[in-house]
């Protein structure tokens, strides 16, 4: 087919009755830095905050509350074991269930989860968005649409040091020494791969219409 921001979870309420079950879930998988949470939200933003709401999979981070700052910062956080999916699929059967969630976050200076989380009520559509959502068979198995986001290296490079320098207040020299041992290792060995699996490709580069046209056909998806 082709188209031209964690605690433990708190108890889920139930949202007002007049609310749908999400009938659709769309998974954006891509490299780090590629765009993944810029097409999401543009998404949301074009369907509108009642009809979809964005799951950022990297909210998920598993935490490691017995290990120090310096061992935290050890850990290879680009491998899809870094992650808590299975978390992640049960607030999804909760929604699917009519069940409001709490959103976990994740603090990507200190490497934990915080004491923080955010209710997310259901919507006709979730967009999961993160690295490794389409290199998880148990996540792949519940999304109905599943895109990737392809980006060039250099342009990805650029992002992430902006991103992580500026909004994640980490140290430039922590940056660039990651990116070289564990997030481009990562991403060749499991981002990059899961583009097999996807429904849909955006080649950002080459590309600028994809958005549109996606929104367009989720507006007219009933």
């Amino acid at each position: 087919m082709n188209v031209n921001t964690p605690t433990p979870v708190d108890s889920p309420t139930r949202p007002p009755a007049t609310d749908p079950p999400p009938h659709l879930v769309i998974g954006i998988a891509g490299g780090s830095a590629s765009g993944k949470s810029s097409l999401s939200h543009r998404l949301a933003h074009g369907l509108g905050p009642h009809h979809c709401a964005v799951i950022a999979h990297d909210r998920y981070y598993r935490d490691h509350p017995n290990l120090t700052a310096a061992d935290r910062l050890q850990l290879d956080y680009d491998h899809p074991g870094a992650i808590e999916t299975a978390l992640l699929l049960r607030h999804l059967r909760a929604l699917r269930a009519g069940q409001a969630i709490q959103l976990p976050h994740y603090d990507y200076a200190r490497h934990c989860r915080t004491t923080e989380a955010t209710p997310l009520q259901q919507a006709p559509v979730i967009i999961i968005e993160g690295l490794f959502v389409l290199a998880d068979p148990h996540l792949r198995r519940v999304l109905d649409l599943k895109i990737f986001v392809h980006t060039p290296d250099d342009l990805r490079l650029l992002r992430r040091i902006k991103r992580d320098t500026t909004e994640r207040g980490q140290p430039l020299a922590e940056v660039l020494e990651r990116y070289e041992n564990r997030v481009r290792p990562g991403h060749i060995r499991h981002v990059a791969p899961s583009r097999r699996h996807a429904d849909l490709v955006w080649d950002q580069g080459n590309d600028d219409t994809f958005p549109a046209r996606l929104l367009n056909r989720l507006r007219q998806t009933p």
